[in-house]
């Protein structure tokens, strides 16, 4: 009989502590304090190292919520140009001249979907196409930060609009000296 007890007791305690271990580290997803929980051990020993180290995560800026939203503002402005009465974008002549004015916001990878999709160039200059924006990232409800690397982050965000109905969208953001928008994915 008391084998079974010490049998009970110990089995208990194998799933306990784990379980207690799993509560006192659990990962917050809220938007407005995204956590990151990192569960190996810093294995750098020259003090040198670590200092250089820490200075250069010191150097640079996290991926927080004022980011995100800076970026993504960013990015739809700079899709939205002003046109005049015949859709004629006025600030920009070309595709091109339109595109690097992404450059601190996105990569001209994720940037170039979007105006191959929203403008044609022609001889007299760039012209938007009059449509509905695409369904994009809301300012203020809830989303998820995905770490995928130290310079790679994923941001997604579900949402429900009159036009759109439901839908996801996952914005890759990359870190290349400052957090710019690397690829957008809609479901």
């Amino acid at each position: 009989m008391r084998k079974t007890s010490t049998a009970k007791l110990a089995k208990s305690i194998v799933i306990a502590v784990p379980l207690a271990l799993f509560v006192q580290t659990g990962v917050s997803l809220n938007a407005e304090e995204p956590k990151q929980v990192n569960m190996h051990q810093e294995s750098v020993t020259d003090p040198e190292e670590k200092k250089a180290t820490s200075t250069e995560s010191e150097n640079k800026e996290s991926l927080d919520k004022a980011t995100i939203e800076e970026r993504t503002d960013q990015f739809m402005d700079q899709l939205v140009q002003k046109t005049d009465e015949n859709y004629k974008v006025l600030n920009y002549d070309s595709k091109e001249a339109l595109l690097e004015g992404f450059e601190s916001i996105a990569t001209g990878q994720a940037a170039k979907e979007y105006v191959d999709f929203y403008y044609k160039e022609k001889q007299s200059g760039l012209y938007i196409l009059p449509t509905e924006t695409p369904p994009w990232f809301v300012n203020g409800q809830p989303y998820d930060t995905i770490d995928i690397d130290k310079n790679h982050k994923k941001v997604v965000q579900k949402n429900n609009d009159e036009l759109y109905g439901d839908y996801t969208i996952a914005i890759t953001f990359i870190y290349d000296g400052k957090w710019r928008i690397q690829e957008i994915e809609h479901e």
